[in-house]
C-alpha cells in the first residue's frame, strides 16, 4: 500500500515510518522540514504546514495515489495560540473530509490521545475531540481512532525525562506518586497501526481503540521499574506538594526544552488508563508489560546517556536561577 504519514518527523512518526516500510508499504512522509531527517525510513517526502491545511481543498494533491493515511501529528504544548485547534482539529477534519471523498483511500488512522473522549477543555485533549467525531462520521468503516496512553521509547522526550528522574538518589513524585498510568511500548503502537492497514484487522464497533499497556500501575511503580532497568537499586521517594508543582510548571512553561508545563502536569495528575482488550485483539497478543521493556538490554550505555541528560538539565536549571 501507499501510505501517507502525517507528522512523520516526530518521535512517533519516525518509528511508524520504519515499521510501515518494514511491513512492505511505500510511505510518503510529511513535516515542516524541506526533507526527511537523516536516516529516516520514508521513501518520499512532502513539506506540509498543518496550520495552513485546514480546508478539504488543501488535501487532494497529497492524497493522489494514496491507499491509506496515518495522522500522527500532535503537540503537547502550543508554540503559538491556536495551534492545538489547527493541528489536532482543523487539519485532521479537513483531511478526513478529503480522504473520505477519495475512492482510493481504504483506511484512515487518526492517532489521538487517551482521555480525549472525556475532555471538557479545549487544550491538548479537548482539541482532539472534534477530529475524532468528524473522522468516524465522515468515513465509517474506513476511519479508526487510536488513543495511546503514555508511550515508552528510549528516544522519546517524555521517556528520557522520566528515566532521568529515575536516576536521582531521591525519586521526586507529585504527592504520593500514586497517579495511575498504563504505558505502551512504541513498538506495540506501531505494530497496531500496521495491523490496521490489513483488510482483516479487527476494529471494534465505534472505531475507537484504547492503545494502552496490559495493566495499570502507579507513577511511583513505573519510575521504580525504569530505575531497576537502568541497573540501580531502589531509591527513597521525595513527595512534592502538588501546589508547588503547579507553580513550578507555570514558571518553567516558557522553557520548551523541558517537559514540565501546566498541560503535562494536568495530564499526569488526572491519570492515564484504559481497556487493553481491543488492542490485544488487534495485536493477537497482550501488549508487552512495563517490566519487559524497562529492563534495558544495554544498561550501562542507557544509564550513561540518561546521566548525561540529567547533568545537562541540572546545569540549565542552575543557569536559570
Amino acid at each position: 500500500m501507499h501510505v501517507l504519514l502525517i507528522g512523520a518527523g516526530g518521535f512517533l512518526g519516525r518509528h511508524l515510518a520504519a515499521a510501515l516500510v518494514a511491513a512492505g508499504h511505500t510511505v510518503t512522509g510529511t513535516g515542516r522540514r524541506d526533507g526527511p531527517p537523516p536516516g529516516h525510513a520514508v521513501q518520499h517526502w512532502r513539506r506540509l504546514e498543518l496550520t495552513a491545511a485546514g480546508r478539504a481543498a488543501d488535501w487532494p494533491a497529497l492524497l493522489d495515489g494514496v491507499d491509506a493515511v496515518v495522522y500522527a501529528a500532535g503537540l503537547l504544548r502550543e508554540r503559538r495560540r491556536g495551534e492545538f485547534d489547527a493541528i489536532h482539529g482543523r487539519a485532521p477534519i479537513a483531511l478526513a473530509g478529503a480522504a473520505a471523498a477519495s475512492a482510493g483511500v481504504r483506511r484512515i488512522v487518526l492517532i489521538s490521545a487517551l482521555g480525549a473522549g472525556e475532555a471538557v477543555d479545549a487544550g491538548f485533549l479537548g482539541s482532539r475531540v472534534a477530529a475524532e467525531r468528524a473522522l468516524l462520521a465522515l468515513a465509517p468503516g474506513v476511519g479508526v481512532v487510536l488513543r495511546p496512553s503514555l508511550v515508552y521509547g528510549v528516544d522519546g522526550r517524555s521517556t528520557g525525562w522520566l528515566r532521568r528522574l529515575a536516576l536521582l538518589p531521591l525519586t521526586p513524585l507529585p504527592g504520593d506518586g500514586r497517579q495511575p498510568l498504563q504505558p505502551l511500548h512504541v513498538a506495540d503502537l506501531c505494530t497496531a497501526v500496521a495491523r490496521l492497514l490489513q483488510a482483516d484487522a479487527p476494529v471494534p464497533p465505534g472505531g475507537i481503540i484504547e492503545a494502552v499497556g496490559p495493566a495499570p500501575l502507579t507513577l511511583r511503580t513505573y519510575l521504580a521499574a525504569l530505575r531497576h532497568g537502568l541497573g540501580l537499586p531502589a531509591a527513597p521517594v521525595l513527595p512534592v506538594p502538588v501546589g508547588l508543582l503547579r507553580l513550578a510548571a507555570r514558571w518553567l512553561a516558557p522553557w520548551r526544552a523541558q517537559p514540565l508545563c501546566p498541560e503535562t502536569l494536568t495530564l499526569l495528575l488526572r491519570g492515564n488508563t484504559g481497556d487493553p482488550a481491543a488492542l490485544t485483539a488487534l495485536l493477537d497478543r497482550p501488549p508487552r508489560p512495563v517490566p519487559a521493556f524497562a529492563a534495558g538490554e544495554h544498561q550501562s550505555a542507557e544509564r550513561a546517556e540518561s546521566a548525561a541528560g540529567l547533568a545537562a538539565g541540572l546545569a540549565r536549571a542552575a543557569l536559570a536561577l
